[in-house]
């Protein structure tokens, strides 16, 4: 069964995290779009200390698809400043 997890879906956003949303983690997509991208948008992952740790070693700046192997926790999206519409939807892949 293929589940999803919206991060953020809104008009404006500027420079802010989102509220915190619990993933379950496996194979991964995050699907993310924007009318336009801040200098810095991230995904991140709560620490088991409770720090926010980037789970892409790069910023987002174009409409994307990308996969990753996620764990189960704590994930939101950041951005730096200036993002608009930005819309970002974890989207969990069967494995069989």
């Amino acid at each position: 069964m293929v589940s999803a997890v919206i991060l953020v879906n809104t008009s404006v956003l500027g420079s802010s995290a989102t509220t915190a949303t619990y993933f379950k983690g496996g194979r991964t997509c995050l699907v993310l779009s924007a009318n336009q991208y801040g200098p810095s948008v991230f995904l991140q992952l709560q620490t088991a200390s409770q720090a926010w740790a980037p789970v892409n070693g790069t910023t987002y700046s174009a409409d994307q698809v990308t996969a990753y192997d996620l764990p189960a926790g704590q994930y939101r999206m950041i951005s730096s400043g200036s993002s608009i519409g930005l819309a970002a939807t974890l989207v969990n892949i069967p494995y069989g």
